[in-house]
């Protein structure tokens, strides 16, 4: 177990020799703190031991670096010449088992001892998992940014999810064990906490807090990973979009080739290649006229407004999907109201160009007939005179106006017809209100009057 050296070399080198005249007043040398007894440092252990295979050091390290004081007293102070030495000696590494083993050999003060002895113990182990913690982060936040690189990522995501799995498996397995380590060293019911054991709990949070961050980056990672395959996806499904494009000439082809290819009649001679050609090229302008209509966002609106409009007929949420039978009988509804209304539509407007032809043909048709027999000719004016004369007086009336001018407006007659019609329908209206109301105010009528009976019947009893 090597370390960064926890004890000054002050003792082990030569002491400068101060002298107390010179010293001003009021300046106090404090003596530098005692040592731990020598000891053979034990060998380094052999860095052939730790499996390098799996993956290297994730940032440089030098295998000897001074950390952060942690057994020397904060109270000592040094004068300038001592401190030079304090520091040559932070860089020369010392043993932690001999450091361990100078506490334990410390005086102990009635059942407790005057030193905590598992303070360098865990004051080593707290600096170690500092540093490992830093030097996660260092690796979490490459992770992150190399994430950034689709390619890079696809290439080394099988890596990365076996380092996290890796390092989160360890931590959980070190604060495992610290956490059994501390249940066996202290006792529970002891009044004051040892600054070891606030070592240790820092410790286990500073893993629990490596180990939530490795979370969140795997997270992060199987987010990006999704995102990646999201893209991947839509892009294969735009090339297979582009390639039933094909689907649109060819298919017609093959329908019109087949076609020519059946011999129907037997005959001999071949079908001339421009008549092929020709409709070839109609059937794939059609099929491919109707592609584009289908993708129009005319379409694709108007079906959408269809969709929505039969949800709410049908009552239907958002997202439900349309049943068939719901389907069919808008459309059979639909399509009834919408034949009635185009033949509503075409009636009035042919029906007074019909009425017309209707009274020319009626007017014009015995004429005819007698013009057809072959009858005397002058037997035939005089009857064709007497019929126009007898024609014109019956029509007359009807094709004049209050005004006496001639006038044939058929839109006219159908206006007011329907206008007769509304005028009727309002008249209806009113006079159903007109009941209700009546009935209305008998209801309330008998309602008082059931009341007051009932009031009169309580006071005589």
């Amino acid at each position: 177990m090597r370390r960064r050296a926890t004890q000054t070399r002050v003792d082990q080198d030569v002491v400068p020799h101060v002298d107390w005249n010179t010293v001003p007043q009021g300046e106090i040398i404090k003596e530098p703190p005692l040592p731990p007894p020598p000891h053979s440092p034990s060998p380094p252990p052999s860095q052939s031991s730790f499996n390098e295979d799996f993956h290297g050091p994730f940032i440089p390290c030098n295998p000897i670096r001074s950390r952060a004081s942690s057994s020397a007293l904060s109270a000592d102070n040094f004068s300038t010449m001592q401190l030079s030495a304090y520091i040559e000696s932070l860089q020369t590494p010392t043993s932690t088992l001999e450091e361990f083993e100078y506490f334990l050999g410390l005086p102990t003060k009635g059942k407790e001892p005057s030193f905590d002895p598992y303070h360098a113990l865990l004051r080593a182990i707290h600096d170690d998992t500092l540093s490992l913690v830093d030097i996660l982060r260092v690796s979490l936040g490459h992770i992150r940014e190399a994430t950034m690189n689709e390619n890079l990522m696809q290439q080394r995501v099988g890596f990365w999810r076996n380092l996290l799995h890796h390092l989160n498996f360890s931590l959980d397995e070190i604060d495992q064990q610290m956490r059994e380590f501390v249940h066996f060293a202290y006792e529970p019911d002891v009044r004051t906490e040892p600054t070891s054991r606030k070592l240790a709990t820092d410790t286990r949070q500073m893993l629990r807090n490596c180990m939530d961050l490795i979370d969140r980056s795997s997270d992060s990672l199987r987010a990006e990973m999704q995102i990646v395959d999201n893209r991947r996806s839509i892009a294969e499904a735009e090339s297979i979009s582009k390639l039933t494009e094909l689907a649109f000439v060819f298919i017609p082809l093959s329908f019109v080739g087949s076609v020519y290819g059946v011999d129907f009649r037997g005959v001999d001679h071949g079908v001339p290649v421009y008549q092929f050609a020709v409709v070839a090229v109609a059937f794939v302008v059609v099929a491919y006229a109707v592609r584009l209509s289908i993708r129009s966002s005319r379409l694709i609106q108007y079906k959408n407004e269809t969709f929505e409009k039969i949800r709410d007929e049908a009552g239907l949420q958002y997202s439900e999907p349309i049943p068939t039978r719901t389907f069919l009988a808008w459309a059979g509804k639909t399509t009834s109201h919408t034949l009635l209304g185009s033949l509503w539509k075409s009636i009035t407007i042919f029906a007074p160009f019909v009425l017309v032809l209707a009274i020319i043909a009626a007017i014009l048709s015995p004429i005819i007939m007698l013009w057809l027999r072959g009858i005397n000719k002058g037997f035939s004016i005089a009857i064709t005179l007497l019929l126009l004369v007898l024609d014109a007086v019956l029509v007359y009336p009807v094709i004049t106006n209050a005004s006496g001018k001639f006038e044939v407006n058929p839109r006219a007659f159908i206006t007011e017809i329907k206008e007769n019609r509304e005028n009727n329908r309002k008249r209806r209206e009113k006079i159903l209100k007109w009941q209700q109301k009546q009935k209305s105010r008998t209801d309330l009528e008998s309602r008082g009057a059931e009341e007051s009976e009932s009031s009169d019947g309580g006071d005589e009893v």
